[in-house]
This record gives C-alpha cells, sequence and structure tokens, in this order.
C-alpha cells in the first residue's frame, strides 16, 4: 500500500513533469533535424533531387499544431510548434533559393507550395473563428500527421528489395522516437488528448520499425543506393509529427 502511494503521489508527478518539460524541447530538435540537408544545399549551390515536401509540410504541420494548442490554451503544444512554424518558413524560403521552379520531385512546383501553404494558413485561421474549441482543427492536424506517418511504407519495399536500410538516417529516426514516446506519456496521462496519443503511438511505432530495419540491414552494399537516391532522403518528411 505504502510503495503504491509512493509511487502515485511523489514519483509519477515528478516523473510527469520530467516529461512535460522534455516533449516540447524534444519537439524543437526534431524540428532542428533539417539543418544539415540546408548546409549541404549550401555547400553544393543547388537542392539536386532534394524534395521541397518535407518543408511545406513542416511549416503547415506546426501551423495547424500551434493554432490548435492556442484555442486550447496548452502552451507546451503552441510554443514548440510557434518555433516549430518559423524554422520550417526559415527551410522553405532557403530551399527555393536553390530550387528549379518546376520538378518532379518537388514534386510540383514552387508556386504549388505556395498556394498549398497560403490556403491552409488562410482556412485554418477562419475556421479558428468559427470552431474555437480547436476540435475540427485539432482532428484536421491528425489526418495530417497520420497521412505523413503513413508515406515510409512506400520506401519498404526498396529496403527489402536491396537489404539496405542506409537511406535512413539513424540519429535523426531516435530523436523522433524520443520525441514520440514523450508526448504519447504527455498525451495519455496528463493532456488526456486523443488528438495527441493517437498520432504520436502510430509514430512511435513507425520510428521503431525504421530502427528495426536499420538494425537488421544495416547500411548494406555500398553500391545498392545511388548518391542521388541517399540525398533524397537525407532528411525524410514521414516523421515530421511535433504536437
Amino acid at each position: 500500500m505504502f510503495l503504491f502511494y509512493f509511487v502515485k503521489q511523489v514519483l509519477l508527478p515528478k516523473f510527469m513533469a520530467v516529461c512535460e518539460c522534455l516533449a516540447p524541447l524534444s519537439s524543437v530538435l526534431v524540428f532542428l533535424a533539417p539543418i544539415p540537408t540546408i548546409l549541404q544545399v549550401y555547400r553544393n549551390g543547388t537542392v539536386g533531387d532534394l524534395p521541397l515536401l518535407p518543408y511545406t509540410a513542416m511549416l503547415n504541420n506546426a501551423f495547424l499544431w500551434f493554432i490548435y494548442g492556442f484555442l486550447n490554451d496548452e502552451p507546451k503544444i503552441w510554443t514548440s510548434n510557434a518555433v516549430g512554424f518559423f524554422i520550417g518558413c526559415f527551410y522553405f524560403l532557403e530551399f527555393i533559393r536553390f530550387a528549379p521552379k518546376r520538378s518532379r520531385t518537388l514534386p510540383g512546383s514552387i508556386t504549388q507550395h505556395f498556394h498549398f501553404c497560403f490556403a491552409l494558413v488562410l482556412g485554418t485561421l477562419l475556421l479558428a473563428l468559427i470552431d474555437t474549441s480547436g476540435a475540427v482543427i485539432g482532428h484536421l492536424a491528425v489526418l495530417f500527421c497520420v497521412a505523413m506517418f503513413a508515406s515510409p511504407l512506400a520506401a519498404l519495399p526498396t529496403v527489402m528489395e536491396t537489404k539496405s536500410a542506409k537511406a535512413i538516417p539513424m540519429t535523426y529516426t531516435v530523436a523522433v522516437l524520443a520525441n514520440s514516446i514523450l508526448w504519447t506519456i504527455v498525451g495519455i496521462l496528463d493532456m488526456h488528448d486523443i488528438n495527441i496519443y493517437v498520432p504520436t503511438t502510430l509514430g512511435l511505432g513507425l520510428s521503431a520499425l525504421q530502427i528495426g530495419l536499420k538494425v537488421k540491414y544495416g547500411n548494406g552494399p555500398s553500391d545498392l543506393l545511388s548518391p542521388t537516391t541517399m540525398g533524397t532522403d537525407l532528411y525524410s518528411p514521414v516523421l515530421l509529427y511535433s504536437p
């Protein structure tokens, strides 16, 4: 009885306080993950075959969660995503300086990406005026995350065929795994918010899957992945979720 009381009344609150502090910090660290890719673009003077989509997804995803956190008075959510939104805008603007106006790897055109970002930001702001609880925006943010989380499944056939997981950035994937664990704990035990713990649980599972593939296949034969393919996967857009 005493042990149960000690865990519930002493250890659990302290554990939750640590998780609540670390979760937003881990989100910011994940937002900073693409810096090596941006530096590579600076060095090369071109984006090559790198996609613009991850940065478009990042700033839109962060904006949705910023508005959701603001409407629900959750500083843990809106502070980290405010940072993520501005970082995403910086990545986006710097990327298009070196990008072609249209490329199949962007995909689409830069103008289309601009239009999509503008429409989503404007639409979210208008929706926030109607749905002050943020319920609909929360559902949209979850759908946005689920769509991104599902995208790594497209790469699985290539990994299985080549027996190489060289394109999976191990450090980044571990960081996303830690981020997903922290937000799942906070979402379930503190916030009791299904919009938080459902997508983070999914992200946790997919991060673990990617780490499993990395452990099983390693980098494989060095000649199985071309520099172009490796560059495209240097910063994967599939794990951008950060509530």
